[in-house]
């Protein structure tokens, strides 16, 4: 197996076990709490990275535009899209939160193609048709308010995701 595959195999374990963490957070405290921490977290760990690895000169050379990017990606994913993400877990578990918020890549597609004129290609369209069928064999069992609401905050997450990739 070669590096690439190995570290997005334990990229998406570590996204998933991260999941788990969430739903333990959850328990005792309000998704917004949790999504507020989490950034702070990041930072203090991430200001370190940058030291170690002498990133930090990148800094100074970012232009409003870019600063401007950064600020609307973080407020679409890490700001919108992780609170829904937080309020899905909460509200209908990861087995549901979790596969249905990770369809985000629909939305980015679509994004591509509005804003950046990227073409949609056959194979595009036959992906985005086999994630929303699994949208719905995910969501369609025991349809009830609370997992419709659960639904469309994941679904929600997605979307700010997805745009937040643009």
């Amino acid at each position: 197996m070669m590096l690439g595959e190995l570290l997005t195999i334990l990229s998406a374990m570590i996204w998933a076990l991260s999941s788990v963490f969430y739903k333990a957070g959850l328990k005792t405290m309000k998704p917004t709490t949790v999504n507020t921490i989490r950034p702070i977290v990041a930072l203090f760990f991430l200001v370190g990275v940058i030291i170690i690895t002498g990133d930090f000169k990148d800094i100074s050379n970012l232009t409003t535009r870019d600063i401007i990017y950064i600020f609307l990606s973080t407020i679409s994913g890490v700001v919108i899209g992780d609170l829904l993400y937080m309020f899905s877990l909460r509200t209908v578990g990861i087995a549901r939160a979790y596969p249905i918020s990770n369809t985000y890549p629909l939305f980015t597609i679509l994004m591509a193609r509005l804003f950046l004129g990227e073409i949609i290609t056959f194979k595009l369209i036959s992906g985005a048709i086999l994630i929303i069928i699994a949208i719905f064999l995910i969501s369609e069992k025991d349809f009830e308010l609370d997992i419709k609401k659960g639904v469309i905050f994941a679904l929600g997450a997605s979307f700010f995701w997805g745009t937040s990739m643009i």
